[in-house]
């Protein structure tokens, strides 16, 4: 699961207190989750665990203003079991504008910044981009959201550098106060580094050599994640992703949520799909 994934586990956090007072506050958040492909491989998938954590400090908007700003900033970062070289830490810093049409509809434009360090320096970036979140409040118990992303974001090696488009919708319902479940989808087009065997790359690079892979030049990179040596090529791919999740509110500020996601991205060296479970925490301070 990549950063942007991890963070876009936040969407449920923020519907959940969409009837609580609005206040400014810190938050934090772990989770533990197992992936079956967390390398991207399109012919050997190699299923590792990790543990992720955030603390972050937010801006609510109140209810009774149409227009409204806000601004949250992020501390977050996971640790791998096996494949360490994707362990990392990132800050994030996110201001935006918030407009309230009628009570319970919301629409936030929000531009960001975050720096990421990897234990794979090759990895470590700088991202910058936009998001558009629309959300609605359908009755007394069910939620909806739409939103866009634009991600940029320059690796220091060019192969993990990507540009990306992502569009995305979910739904939430409340089934008591407490409980709560979500079904979301993204699409997602843009750059993406995967990984594949070196016998699967050499005849992907010499049947493609125009699809700007392997540093745009039809060639991988040998690459080591914490010790795992792979062929590591960058392409544009198409991504389509489904998550579901359910969750229980013990408190006003205390959540415990678990889920599960299904990843499928299409390129030219052909289709990876993974398979994450997850299971986590949230507490608001």
């Amino acid at each position: 699961m990549s950063p942007s994934n991890l963070s876009r586990c936040a969407l449920t956090a923020a519907l959940l207190l969409w009837n609580l007072p609005a206040w400014a506050g810190w938050e934090t958040g772990f989770r533990g989750a197992a992936d079956s492909n967390v390398t991207r491989s399109v012919d050997g998938a190699i299923a590792d665990t990790y543990l992720y954590g955030s603390l972050g400090y937010s801006r609510d908007v109140p209810g009774d203003r149409r227009v409204d700003w806000t601004v949250a900033t992020t501390l977050d970062g996971a640790l791998y079991g096996k494949v360490t070289g994707l362990d990392f830490v990132a800050l994030s810093v996110a201001p935006g504008l918030v407009i309230t049409p009628r009570p319970g509809w919301t629409v936030a434009l929000s531009p960001f910044l975050q720096g990421k360090a990897a234990k794979d320096s090759d990895q470590s970036a700088l991202a910058w981009g936009a998001r558009l979140l629309l959300q609605q409040q359908v009755g007394p118990k069910l939620y909806l959201g739409e939103h866009y992303t634009y991600t940029d974001s320059t690796a220091r090696n060019a192969v993990f550098s990507y540009r990306e488009h992502a569009l995305g919708a979910y739904a939430v319902y409340r089934w008591t106060p407490p409980l709560w479940t979500e079904l979301g989808y993204r699409f997602a087009r843009g750059d993406s580094f995967r990984t594949t065997d070196a016998a699967a790359a050499t005849g992907a690079a010499r049947s493609a050599p125009a699809q700007g892979m392997g540093m745009g030049m039809g060639m991988g990179e040998h690459h080591s994640f914490g010790g795992i040596n792979q062929d590591v090529f960058k392409e544009t791919v198409t991504t389509h992703e489904g998550t579901a999740t359910a969750g229980y509110a013990w408190t006003e500020n205390l959540t415990t949520f678990l889920g599960y996601t299904l990843t499928q991205s299409t390129g030219s060296l052909g289709t990876s799909r993974s398979h994450l479970g997850f299971a986590g925490v949230t507490l608001r301070f």
